[in-house]
């Protein structure tokens, strides 16, 4: 019984997991196409070795434009809870929210850094941990 027990969790921590970096994944996918990228991790926005809920400072800049957006009334999470099990609004949902994060990214990029340099700069040379650029 013990041994079904954590299989059950496994499988729900897994479920979980995965729903959350398709959420990511479109993010990741929308920058690395943007500045064609070799590859863009997670850490470009999450601390490494941190619960994602911990923000890197480029993360924590495009945390605060994505957070004021509204998608029917209601925050990007909280929407993207509500369509992730229709593959089809799902789908459709990750498009919205890409053109949502290039938006707050335009927005981003014109500010500075703690460096002193701007988010703009520091993603046109691929200086954000976390990106790979093409060689």
């Amino acid at each position: 019984m013990r041994f079904l027990c954590l299989v059950v969790a496994a499988f729900a921590m897994l479920a979980v997991t995965s729903e959350t970096a398709s959420a990511h994944s479109a993010f990741k996918k929308a920058l690395q196409t943007k500045y064609d990228y070799k590859s863009v991790s997670c850490n470009s926005c999450h601390v490494k070795g941190k619960p994602k809920s911990e923000r890197n400072e480029f993360g924590k800049a495009l945390h605060e434009p994505l957070e004021e957006m509204k998608f029917d009334g209601k925050g990007l999470t909280e929407k993207y809870e509500e369509v992730k099990g229709d593959k089809a609004l799902k789908d459709a949902f990750e498009v919205e929210m890409a053109e949502a994060f290039l938006k707050a990214l335009e927005a981003v990029s014109k500010e500075k850094s703690s460096g002193g340099k701007t988010w703009g700069e520091l993603l046109k040379n691929a200086e954000i941990e976390g990106i790979k650029p093409k060689e």
